[in-house]
């Protein structure tokens, strides 16, 4: 995977931002549950996957410059987190667990992307008792590599996943 300095990949919501993201966040769960149910299987709250999934889509397409949909709406499948000027499909993930590992759920395909970033959600009280929340870029790769240098791990609740790093 490819990592990057460490003065690019950090980034501090403000209120504004976290206000609207929370929005974008609590109805795009809204709408899938309402077709699909809740398909969670990891133990983890369902809304908190879909959250950290906003933040880290947003963080990732203001650092590429690229553009973030605001869309909630349920489709089939579903689209690519973010696509580049030039077509190039980019799915990212987030975890709350401090790795520089990337987990690629073998049911989650979409369709293959073009790249994978991979993300961490941060969030803890600050010197002045105020909550500060960010996302971690830890990395990317293309999708290409990862098929090729992966490795094949299973999770007890969830199943089959892939991993690098």
């Amino acid at each position: 995977m490819n990592y990057l300095p460490e003065d690019w990949i950090v980034y501090y919501f403000t209120d504004s931002e976290m206000k609207l993201l929370d929005a974008i966040a609590k109805f795009r769960n809204k709408k899938t549950n309402e077709r699909t149910g809740n398909q969670n299987k990891s133990g983890l709250d369902d809304f908190k996957i879909t959250q950290w999934g906003v933040y880290a889509e947003y963080v990732v397409a203001k650092k590429l410059n690229l553009f973030f949909d605001w869309n909630c709406e349920y489709r089939v499948p579903f689209p690519m987190d973010l696509i580049s000027q030039d077509g190039k499909t980019v799915d990212v993930k987030c975890t709350q667990w401090f790795s520089n590992r990337l987990n690629v759920k073998q049911d989650n395909y979409k369709q293959k992307p073009d790249y994978y970033v991979a993300t961490q959600f941060l969030e803890g009280f600050d010197g002045n008792d105020v909550l500060q929340r960010c996302v971690r870029i830890v990395g990317f790769i293309c999708a290409n590599k990862f098929e090729m240098e992966h490795t094949t791990g299973h999770n007890e609740k969830t199943g089959p996943y892939q991993y690098i790093g």
